[in-house]
């Protein structure tokens, strides 16, 4: 009878209270469990006296979520994956691939063998990845070259030996529900490349130019722009002044920019609940229940 008087109080009383009223409902649970142990006796005193000690300040824990639960998770703010951080929209494109380059994306992917590049070549690499593309903004990602005959495709322009092992990946990824023009894909795909994960046995790919390690750390944006140009991209018609001009662009949008995704995986704890009030010590609750007010 008592305890099920007592469960009513907390579930029903402190409902929709304040905190001078969820004291006075507080107060009065206390009294009854003064009433509770007085006609207690023996070993079910001990126990109705435990576990009235044991959940009061559970219930006070529990109470901030009983009058605010928590609402759906943001993963804008609390990234589990690269898929939780893809852009919201397809101006962000430019942002998310320029957090991934200088942060923790490129070293979690690369498992390490990649160190987080400096603004300055970040934003000579995208600015590359924009001519490649011819897509401003980087919406336009999984693309065939238009001239060439088609060799190239992808935000790099992957052709010859690098075109088979990107057309593989490509399909695997559509197999697996994965949008091969996102840039989860892409920048995930042109690590993996780098990294020798797609070099089929037989010699590097790409990797072997040292094309990021040797300009990816660079403070000279028109440096690094033309360092990824002939090392890396190694384009047939350059269009070097092209290359420049996207970069700088880059670089001034960045500056300007505000961050909007974050990529490094688990950096955020997710949201907390509000702060409970605080909780009653044995000794206040000894000293209550003997009718001694310590508020």
């Amino acid at each position: 009878m008592y305890i099920d008087e007592l469960t009513d109080t907390w579930l029903c009383d402190l409902r929709d209270k304040d905190s001078e009223q969820r004291q006075e409902v507080l107060d009065d649970t206390l009294l009854k469990m003064g009433l509770l142990e007085d006609l207690a006796i023996g070993i079910n005193r001990k126990v109705y006296l435990s576990l009235g000690l044991l959940c009061l300040p559970l219930m006070l824990h529990q109470w901030p979520k009983l009058k605010n639960p928590p609402s759906t998770l943001d993963l804008s703010k609390n990234p589990s994956s690269l898929s939780d951080m893809a852009p919201k929209s397809s101006q962000d494109n430019i942002l998310y691939a320029h957090n991934f380059l200088t942060g923790q994306g490129i070293v979690d992917r690369s498992r390490g063998a990649l160190k987080p590049m400096s603004p300055e070549a970040a934003s000579g690499l995208i600015g590359n990845w924009v001519v490649e593309t011819g897509s401003p903004d980087l919406t336009n990602l999984d693309v065939v070259e238009v001239n060439n005959n088609g060799a190239g495709r992808g935000i790099s322009q992957w052709s010859h030996s690098r075109r088979g092992p990107y057309d593989q990946a490509r399909e695997a990824a559509i197999s697996n529900g994965v949008d091969p023009n996102s840039m989860d894909f892409q920048l995930g795909y042109f690590v993996d490349e780098y990294t020798g994960q797609h070099d089929n046995g037989g010699g590097s790919l790409i990797g072997w130019t040292q094309s990021m390690e040797n300009h990816g750390q660079s403070d000279n944006l028109s440096a690094a722009t033309s360092g990824f140009q002939n090392d890396y991209f190694r384009p047939s018609t350059a269009h070097g002044d092209r290359r420049q001009q996207a970069a700088v662009r880059v670089q001034n949008y960045i500056n300007t920019a505000q961050p909007i995704v974050d990529t490094k995986p688990d950096s955020s704890p997710a949201p907390q609940p509000p702060a409970p009030d605080p909780q009653l010590t044995p000794e206040q609750i000894r000293v209550k229940r003997r009718g001694t007010a310590f508020r």
